[in-house]
């Protein structure tokens, strides 16, 4: 409905008074609460091309893409945790499959990070080999973090991974491309104050 109105519904203008055909600026969508819905919302809309913009309490780190970065951060940070280790593993930094990681937590171990360390000593097999360069690629953001600022670690990054040219290529590309260049001035901003790491 949202599209079939936009460009042909007519409403009233508030600064020329005239009427006017509709932008999906001009329209909302209210609900009793947004708790658990508004990311769904903006979802659907994304998917259908259909431009959106939220107000939350959780704002822009809630999305997707922004997410997918700070579980990249949370993992160099300390990889024994599971969640952004996983996240990573599954991303475009790790390429890992449902199938793989299955393959990796069969190592027996106590975590992931300790089954993905066990993995990566069966060089001579495809999972030990993607298990260690992908342990190594984690090494060395791990290293860099020490010598170098965040931001520049997350341009870096953004950069190796090729995710900005992804986040571009979704729907609601824009959006996606500005919230994470919003982190990473927040990450600058961050910098720059008498707080580092």
């Amino acid at each position: 409905r949202i599209r079939q109105m936009a460009g042909r519904f007519l409403i009233t203008d508030k600064e020329t008074g005239e009427l006017r055909p509709a932008t999906y600026g001009d329209m909302v969508v209210l609900l009793r609460t947004n708790a658990g819905w508004d990311e769904e919302f903006c979802e659907v809309f994304k998917e259908y091309g259909i431009p959106a913009s939220l107000t939350s309490k959780t704002g822009y780190f809630s999305a997707k893409e922004v997410q997918i970065v700070m579980g990249f951060l949370k993992t160099i940070d300390n990889p024994r945790q599971e969640i952004p280790l996983y996240g990573t593993m599954k991303s475009l930094l790790g390429r890992f499959s449902e199938e793989e990681i299955v393959r990796i937590k069969l190592f027996g171990k106590e975590n992931l990070y300790d089954n993905l360390k066990a993995a990566s000593l069966e060089k001579e097999t495809e999972i030990g080999e993607k298990a260690g360069k992908f342990l190594k690629t984690i090494n060395g953001y791990r290293d860099l973090v020490y010598t170098m600022p965040i931001y520049q670690l997350l341009r870096l990054y953004l950069k190796e991974t090729g995710y900005l040219y992804y986040f571009a290529g979704l729907p609601g590309g824009e959006q996606r491309v500005a919230n994470v260049k919003m982190l990473l001035e927040k990450a600058e901003t961050y910098e720059k104050t008498s707080y580092f790491g």
